[in-house]
Formats: C-alpha cells, structure tokens, sequence
C-alpha cells in the first residue's frame, strides 16, 4: 500500500493547486482518511468505496453550495479522498465500489524488458483482478507508515513546489 507520507505528499501538491499553503497543509489530511479503517483492523473496509465517497462529499457539496470557498474546499476534500483510494487499487484489491458490488478490485501494472543483440524488447502488462471483498478484523494490522517511496515521494513533491516557487519569484 502507498505508505502515510506518499498519501499525504501527493494529497499536498494536489491540494496546493487549489488552496493556500497554509490551507494545503491541513486540507491534505483528508487524502488520509480512508485509511481510518486501519485503527479498527480492518484495513480496505467501506473507508475505500468510492460510491460511499461520492454520496457523502455530494452531500457535503450541496451545504457548501451558496458559498464558493467552502465548494472549493469540499471538491478538493473529495479529490484527496478519491486519489487515496485510487492510489489503493494499484497496491492490493479495494472494494472501490461497495456496496454496489461485494468485490475489490486490483490492477496490476508491469513492465517485462530484456536486452539482446537484436535490441531491447519492452512488454507492458495490464491486469485487473476481482477478488471478494474481505472486511473480517485482523489479529494483527501490520502497515507501513512511511517507506522509501514515500521519503522519496515526498522529496520530490517538495523539490517540484521549491522550483515552482522560485519560479514565481523570477
């Protein structure tokens, strides 16, 4: 799974589009809240339904509806929360969209290359893997917090917004 500071790395450059620093730094938590499931051992649960998502930020859209600032923040809170789950569904199934249907979902991205005297010969594969969706409470929740993708991720999310600022300033 993406680790913590991948989701929230990317939630910030993401959210940084639209929003103050200031504002980015906090609204960029939400890209961690479907994770939220994890607390209760039970990690990949309705937290990471996209239909959930959407019917509860609707929701949110419509109060927020008379005042731009508050839509603005409430699209770009659904915008973080989907990125998560969509960055998910790379990783390991997710029940993206429960409880429409009782399946997760996976897709498996690969690149096989090889090198020979007749050149180099890339193969890229794409699969998608339905499984049943398994909400049972785990013993043990073992997760990464941070990994070197997400140090790595991070590094770079904040060297493209140093170079982005020091852009503005020429």
């Amino acid at each position: 799974m993406p680790d913590l500071a991948t989701h929230y790395a990317l939630s910030y450059l993401v959210a940084s589009r639209a929003l103050s620093r200031r504002e980015a730094l906090l609204v960029a938590f939400i890209g961690l809240l479907p994770d939220v499931d994890a607390l209760l051992r039970i990690h990949r649960w309705v937290t990471h339904s996209l239909v959930l998502a959407v019917l509860l930020f609707s929701g949110l859209v419509l109060l927020a509806s008379q005042w731009k600032r508050a839509r603005t923040l409430v699209l770009v809170a659904l915008a973080l929360y989907v990125l998560h789950i969509a960055l998910d569904v790379f990783t390991a199934p997710t029940p993206v969209f429960w409880p429409l249907d009782a399946r997760s979902y996976y897709v498996k991205v690969g690149l096989e290359g090889s090198v020979s005297g007749g050149g180099i010969q890339l193969v890229p594969s794409l699969k998608l893997i339905a499984t049943e969706s398994d909400f049972a409470v785990k013993p043990v929740l073992e997760a990464p917090l941070i990994t070197a993708t997400g140090i790595i991720t991070s590094i770079a999310v904040a060297a493209a917004l140093a170079a982005e600022a020091l852009a503005k300033k020429h």
